[in-house]
């Protein structure tokens, strides 16, 4: 259990002697207290007992259509694919054995095991995975998983009359064959995500158990009102078994009642952190803490419809850029967030999004022909941190002229509406990059209208004007493999982002997560966050 300092009161202020008095007091009972927290971190992980959770929302734990952050750290328990990420964030085998990639890095043939099994005890097979990827494709509404596999053959073209087949295959049980038409370097990284690219199982066994069957460590026992189960999966042979025997999801909980069933004992591990509640979380000695840190950690991003009014007019979208106040917004969560104003997480930024600029949004909204200013209804997810954050934001709005409103929606709900573009003409979003390479990541975040004659992916429903499609900007670097064509590539599509602004970069946030004492193991994991697979309980 990572050993912390309670955070001062605010205006404390100790008296000279009373500070040497501390300072002879803490030489005496620091190293016991050290040596206390290292104590509690030795020791075998146990097997055996039950974990208790309390989130605020729901969850949607289909691999096919949930993409959320708060679903990732669950999606990891319940299923596995191809590969997989260690530990360290590392690409590793599960499913596949092995693994060969041809010469010109177009063609991936996996080798699968034989002992790999959803919960039902049915054998998976390659074909299952054809289905998967197939699935992805032909989803309604579309799904989010497409830009992300853009460089499968037949990706972008689905919707044409002479498509071909979609690059996968099966030859036989224990062989999957992914062709693709560009190189894709990040292509492991986004089949060991924990969601999209593993197994489904034939329509009828699946209805039978009316959910997505398990090939994870865990298997979904119940999902019912208000609460979801989790146990071990007898039939999984994976590297990472899990150590507890049960973990309860209890949805829907407020804030409060959260924070309370944590510091009574009948919740074990709040998470996500309610803003209101973290101080007084800190002081309790009962409670242990972590937080994130790595490639995984979040980010903020206020996302702007440009299909409806007045988001839909390139001016007010740079007035609303220019009246993001981010030191606001971080303050809530300082020292766990720092203003990003990147467009492309996964690297240094190129091109930053334009900072707090009251006077310059004025301007802005003066030539965009709005000026008394605008309104801006923002949806955000109830009960979330990001709603914290959201209302911070919006308080300052207003000095710019524009005048902001929070509208609070179940996760399930948020999420539904930005994929069928309903709702609000803003959005909050709480979002994590999938890969290491920037370049990718910002093709998931804007890339979409070359995969389909519908929206998916795109985040604020952008269309490029004036110059070339921003689909052929993304998908030109893409296919590029030389450092300095994709450097170009990004650069360039960051500064027509900052011309365009569909999204507005706000800030980069580490999670945290307090836990009961008896919990051991207690992490994240560096690319999909809270990584239950190693926490065990203690009597």
């Amino acid at each position: 259990m990572p050993c912390r300092p309670a955070p001062p009161r605010a205006g404390a202020r100790p008296a000279p002697v009373a500070a040497v008095l501390l300072l002879a007091l803490a030489a005496a009972v620091l190293p016991a207290l050290l040596a206390g927290c290292a104590r509690l971190d030795t020791g075998e992980p146990r097997a055996g007992g039950t974990l208790v959770l309390a989130l605020a929302d729901s969850l949607d734990l289909d691999p096919r259509t949930s993409h959320g952050d708060l679903a990732a750290p669950f999606l990891a328990l319940l299923h596995e694919g191809l590969v997989r990420f260690d530990s360290t964030g590392r690409v590793v085998a599960a499913h596949a054995a092995a693994w060969k990639v041809s010469g010109d890095g177009r063609t991936y043939t996996f080798a699968l095991r034989p002992d790999w099994r959803y919960e039902d005890g049915t054998p998976v097979a390659a074909a299952d995975y054809v289905r998967a990827l197939e699935a992805l494709f032909a989803a309604d509404p579309v799904s989010p998983a497409r830009p992300r596999f853009w460089s499968l053959d037949g990706a972008v073209s689905r919707r044409r009359r002479d498509r071909g087949p979609l690059g996968v295959s099966a030859p036989d049980p224990r062989t999957l064959v992914v062709r693709l038409w560009a190189p894709d370097d990040a292509l492991l990284e986004k089949l060991a995500q924990p969601r999209y690219a593993v197994p489904l199982a034939a329509p009828g066994r699946e209805a039978s158990s009316g959910h997505a069957l398990a090939t994870g460590a865990y298997r979904l026992a119940r999902r019912g009102r208000g609460e979801l189960v989790l146990v071990r999966n007898g039939r999984y042979r994976g590297a990472t078994p899990g150590h507890l025997d049960t973990i309860r999801v209890r949805t829907g909980i407020a804030a409060r009642r959260a924070a309370l069933g944590l510091t009574s004992g009948a919740v074990g591990m709040l998470w996500p952190v309610p803003v209101e509640f973290r101080l007084r979380l800190s002081r309790d000695p009962r409670l242990g803490y972590a937080q994130s840190g790595g490639p995984g950690e979040l980010h903020w991003l206020l996302v702007l419809n440009c299909e409806l009014a007045p988001t839909a007019r390139q001016q007010a979208r740079q007035a609303v850029a220019r009246a993001v106040n981010r030191q606001r917004v971080v303050g809530l969560l300082m020292p766990l967030a720092s203003p990003w104003r990147g467009y492309a997480p996964g690297g240094p930024p190129s091109s930053a999004a334009p900072g707090f600029d009251p006077l310059a949004s004025q301007s802005a909204l003066d030539a965009a022909g709005y000026p008394r200013g605008i309104e801006l209804a923002v949806q955000v997810p109830r009960g979330s941190v990001e709603a914290a954050a959201a209302r911070g934001l919006v308080s300052d709005l207003g000095r710019a002229g524009v005048y902001g409103e929070i509208r609070l929606r179940a996760r399930a709900e948020f999420e539904a509406a930005r994929l069928a573009r309903r709702g609000a003409v803003a959005s909050f979003w709480s979002w994590r990059a999938p890969t290491s390479d920037p370049l990718s990541n910002l093709a998931e975040l804007l890339l979409n209208r070359s995969l389909d004659e519908r929206w998916g992916g795109n985040l604020g429903f952008f269309r490029s004007s004036g110059r070339a499609a921003f689909d052929s900007l993304l998908l030109g670097g893409l296919r590029e493999r030389g450092p300095q064509e994709r450097a170009a590539a990004l650069g360039e599509a960051e500064t027509r982002l900052g011309e365009e602004m569909p999204f507005v970069p706000v800030a980069r946030v580490r999670e945290e997560v307090y836990f009961r004492s008896t919990l051991r193991g207690v992490r994240f994991h560096p690319r999909y966050g809270l990584d239950l697979a190693h926490v065990w309980l203690v009597p």
